[in-house]
């Protein structure tokens, strides 16, 4: 018996271990193929340099189309709808790079699916922001091999803009739309974490229940 354990003992010895998974990292921005002097960060990672971490089981896809990062989520239990997401201003820094919406967690959670692009560019391209919004509906048909029942566009500040521009160019693709914060009138958003919470504005909430569903007769 004692050397039917010694012979065990020495197979476990020998049996190699596997080498634990190297934990993910972010790459190096890599140069546009479309802007002279612009880089597209690692799609793969958040601006903090951390991995984007998918949510509850959801199925991620991302890359780099024509010098802009995109980056798209789809729910386990996915409604067959379409959330595109527009970004803000970023400065006018040449590195692009894609972000999440602040409503990620909200709109899985209902089923939903977004796509997210960098833009091409940084500065205040509206025009650009809508080419590569509305350009991530057919890509997420390639990418995921559906295509989704009706797209919703949302975004904030100059993402609001993009927002406004894109629903009067393409009033035939979106179910619906919600410019945050955008430049579309004389009022402008003023940050207030930092204001007593009885000097704040009353400003809107996102409704709990967004995407809407357009009335009867809204799409043209």
């Amino acid at each position: 018996m004692a050397m039917i354990w010694k012979s065990v003992i020495a197979a476990l010895m020998l049996t190699p271990v596997p080498a634990a998974a190297a934990p993910q990292t972010c790459d190096a921005p890599i140069p546009s193929t479309t802007q002279p002097g612009y880089l597209v960060a690692d799609p793969d990672c958040d601006a903090d340099g951390t991995p984007f971490t998918p949510l509850h089981g959801s199925r991620v896809r991302t890359g780099i189309r024509d010098g802009a990062a995109y980056r798209m989520e789809i729910p386990a239990k996915w409604n067959g709808e379409l959330v595109v997401w527009a970004h803000g201003y970023r400065g006018t820094g040449t590195t692009v790079l894609v972000s999440n919406p602040p409503l990620r967690e909200h709109l899985l959670a209902r089923g939903f699916a977004w796509a997210a692009s960098s833009y091409r560019t940084n500065g205040y391209d509206v025009r650009q922001g809508v080419r590569d919004s509305h350009s991530l509906i057919a890509l997420f048909s390639q990418v995921t091999g559906r295509r989704a029942r009706d797209t919703y566009l949302t975004g904030e500040s100059m993402g609001g803009h993009i927002t406004a521009v894109a629903i009067e160019v393409y009033p035939r693709t979106f179910a619906g739309a919600m410019p945050t914060c955008g430049v579309l009138g004389t009022r402008s958003c003023t940050t207030t974490s930092s204001m007593p919470a009885s000097a704040r504005p009353p400003w809107p909430a996102y409704p709990s229940n967004f995407p809407l569903l357009p009335s009867a007769g809204v799409r043209k």
